[in-house]
């Protein structure tokens, strides 16, 4: 354990190996061409935590940042244990590639960014949270049994982004999902939000529940599909725009359109001709039920 005021430890090649490590100070500062802190246990605690090298590893059977903001910038970043905890005023990840893995991987904090080419967290429980959620990199990927992303903005930024999990949730004042391929694949999927947009050249949404709630919802891709048991669109205003709109469920109705229609040939059928008025009634009335 090393406490103080200030911890740094500068060098070409910055290595801590034991059964457990713990750095307490005001500023705890790693800087080197590779850091490595490897252990049973590893708990960084601090006003500020910054790791920064060509390459920043932790490896340990519980993995804990704590701190008013943590900083990990390098090549390639990765934290990897049983339990992986990173708990602050604000928390940036940044590199080439991210990677957190462990059984729980939790992101607590005023603002969350994960920046890099790609950027993955896996884990049996997957929980960001905080005011801001930005995550952006090439290839965006959550993966877990519950994948829950809470806070005022959620954004997810990819050439690919995927969550997969068997429950995944966004919600926030405004969610955003943008990439080349968004698919949410899942026993349930539900995006609440004030406003909830998802802009991609292709959207798929597949689940035995498939729920968007919102103020308004609007789904823009080349090819749009929501496949599940049960398909539910409650909101002020539904846009779906795209080359190709597919809904897909055990039940899809559409009154409102069915009665449109209805109206519709009644008043351009002539009067001396009612009974083609009684002809489509029938056939549009036995297609819409």
């Amino acid at each position: 354990m090393l406490p103080g005021g200030e911890v740094a430890f500068p060098g070409g090649e910055v290595a801590l190996t034991g059964g457990e490590v713990a750095l307490t100070g005001d500023e705890v500062t790693f800087t080197g061409g590779e850091v490595a802190l490897t252990v049973g246990e590893v708990a960084l605690t601090g006003d500020e935590v910054t790791l920064t090298g060509g390459e920043v590893a932790l490896t340990g059977g519980e993995v804990a940042l704590t701190g008013g903001d943590v900083t990990l910038t390098g090549d390639e970043v990765a934290l990897t244990g049983g339990e992986v905890a990173l708990t602050v005023g604000e928390v940036a990840l940044t590199g080439d590639e991210v990677t957190l893995t462990g059984g729980e991987v939790a992101l607590t904090g005023g603002e969350v960014a994960l920046t890099g080419g790609e950027v993955a967290l896996t884990g049996g429980d997957v929980t960001l949270t905080g005011d801001e959620v930005a995550l952006t990199g090439g290839e965006v990927t959550l993966t877990g049994d519950e994948v829950p992303l809470t806070g005022g903005e959620v954004a997810l930024t990819g050439g690919e982004v995927a969550l997969t999990g068997g429950e995944v949730a966004l919600t926030g004042g405004e969610v955003a999902l943008t990439g080349g391929e968004v698919a949410l694949t899942v026993d349930e999927v539900r995006l609440t939000g004030g406003e909830v947009a998802l802009t991609v050249g292709e959207v798929a949404l597949t689940g035995g529940a498939v729920a968007l709630t919102g103020g308004e919802v609007a789904l823009i891709g080349g090819e749009v599909m929501l496949i599940g048991g049960e398909v539910m669109l409650t909101v002020g205003e539904v846009a779906l725009t795209g080359g190709e709109v597919a809904l897909t469920s055990g039940e899809v109705m559409f009154l409102t359109w069915c009665v449109i229609k209805t109206l519709i040939w009644y008043f351009k059928t002539p009067t001396y001709h009612y009974y083609y008025y009684y002809y489509y009634y029938y056939l549009i009335m036995a297609q819409c039920f």
